[in-house]
């Protein structure tokens, strides 16, 4: 950009290096500056669909509302190709954001695949456990991986209020339903409802998020889980973002059987997103310490977890997308488990890789793989489960 700039006053009104120049300036966050630029090209070149487009960006950037709609309209109106049809969407998207106070957007999602372990548990048939018996124990079906076939139903969405330029509410319900076609008494629904607040501070937005969710299994109660999230996001360059998190969850099992599963953990984390290849690659980076200090003691007591994950995002076109997850979570639990004289240990692989169409501006089509791989040292929690399946969203 600075070799740029110092051909500046002999080049200015060139229409080719106004673009380049502007597009540098609008990378580098000086969207005022990129804004008397690409005027300068657009003047020289009317036709410049794409000059026009960026233009549209450092006005929206600025504030500038109705100049970067006339933009955005001169672009719409040059024909751009279909490679430009993504961030024109997102534009419209955000003029309309900036200019009403109220901002609505819901979504329904279907989902049909194959869960080979949809209880979470090992395949093994006997297991030893000294503190109850000095024999192996025969497992019954319930305490053994099954798999099965399922279906998804959600519907939910968000609901902003734009209370200042600096404040926004939100509210975020949804409702899921997911019945296996094998094993019915896994069925179960989802309720949720997360609300907050984001405030923008300076360059940075702090974002506080309280939630409460709602399970039922098999058509009875099953868990109830309350939390909160604290985000601070701050951009340390136009294509790089870090992201402070801090997270309460409250996990509380109906059924008194389950009650030794209650839960309270804390999370604090980091996380690092770059932006490459002119945001087409979107790579995550993330690492989060935590502690849960379960009510009851007979599962294992409190543990300390530990999450690292590496999220890489790529878009292949602009209707397509490639998605690729690998995260693993460490817990080491305080006190002895009393079935088995020790204190338990897990090392948990999630590996996922997911494809997704958008075929139009509303409606996306995906197929996701996912392995996950539980190594506990107590053989009964080590478990295997692939999850495979397609899915469909609409968005209005």
């Amino acid at each position: 950009m600075r070799a740029l700039q110092a051909h500046e006053t002999a080049c200015a009104g060139d229409e080719a290096f106004d673009h380049l120049l502007g597009f540098s300036l609008l990378a580098n966050g000086e969207a005022e500056a990129a804004s008397w630029v690409l005027e300068r090209a657009v003047v020289a070149h009317p036709k410049n669909g794409a000059a026009w487009l960026d233009l549209a960006d450092a006005d929206l950037r600025q504030g500038e509302n109705s100049r970067a709609r006339e933009a955005l309209q001169h672009a719409i109106g040059l024909n751009p190709p279909p490679v430009a049809q993504q961030k024109i969407a997102a534009m419209q998207e955000a003029l309309r954001r900036a200019t009403s106070r109220w901002a609505f957007d819901g979504y329904i999602a279907n989902e049909t695949g194959w869960d080979s372990n949809v209880n979470s548990a090992t395949q093994l048939l006997t297991i030893s456990a000294p503190g109850y018996s000095p024999l192996p124990i025969k497992l019954d079906p319930d305490s053994r991986a099954e798999g099965s076939a399922y279906n998804d139903v959600e519907v939910g969405g968000s609901l902003a209020w734009h209370a200042s330029s600096d404040l926004t509410l939100y509210m975020l319900p949804r409702i899921k339903y997911r019945t296996y076609l094998q094993l019915h008494q896994f069925d179960r629904t989802i309720t949720g409802m997360q609300g907050g607040a984001g405030w923008q501070l300076g360059s940075g937005t702090l974002i506080g998020l309280v939630q409460s969710e709602d399970q039922t299994l098999g058509g009875s109660e099953y868990l109830h889980n309350t939390g909160a999230t604290l985000e601070w996001r701050e951009p340390l360059s136009p294509t790089r973002q870090l992201s402070l998190v801090s997270q309460y969850i409250s996990a509380r099992y109906t059924d008194w059987h389950m009650r030794n599963y209650d839960s309270d953990e804390v999370l604090v984390g980091v996380a690092l997103t770059q932006n490459f290849l002119h945001d087409r690659l979107r790579w995550v980076t993330a690492a989060y310490r935590g502690q849960d200090d379960g009510v009851y003691n007979r599962a294992g007591g409190s543990r300390r977890v530990i999450i690292a994950s590496s999220d890489l995002g790529y878009h292949l076109t602009p209707e397509w997308d490639l998605h690729g997850v690998l995260s693993h979570e460490a817990d080491d639990y305080r006190q002895a488990d009393p079935g088995f004289l020790r204190p338990r240990s897990e090392s948990i692989w999630n590996e996922t890789v997911a494809l997704s169409w958008q075929w139009c501006r509303q409606q996306t089509l995906s197929a996701d793989y996912a392995f996950i791989t539980d190594d506990s040292d107590i053989p009964l929690y080590a478990s295997r489960r692939t999850i495979v399946s397609v899915g469909w969203r609409f968005t209005f």
